[in-house]
């Protein structure tokens, strides 16, 4: 169930569509698919990514969600360092 929506960190496409084969490490499917549930989808989503090439070299992470016409809602971001 792939879904239009593109998730982007500090500028640089993690998820969603137009991802090319060369950026491999992230997702070409969307994070809000709605198929964390799956088999039976419960129209909730926690995706995980390693982000280190998004937010390497700053001291901030901004977090964009691209879903024109969608009523989604984020219940909250987590970035951990490790």
């Amino acid at each position: 169930m792939n879904s239009l929506k593109i998730t982007s960190i500090n500028d640089v496409q993690i998820a969603g569509p137009g991802i090319s084969s060369f950026r491999a490490a992230f997702d070409n499917d969307s994070d809000w698919n709605g198929s964390a549930g799956l088999p039976i989808p419960q129209l909730w989503d926690d995706t995980g990514h390693d982000i280190t090439r998004a937010v390497y070299g700053s001291s901030t992470a901004t977090v964009n969600f691209d879903a024109a016409d969608d009523c989604l809602c984020t219940v909250f971001n987590v970035l951990a360092l490790q």
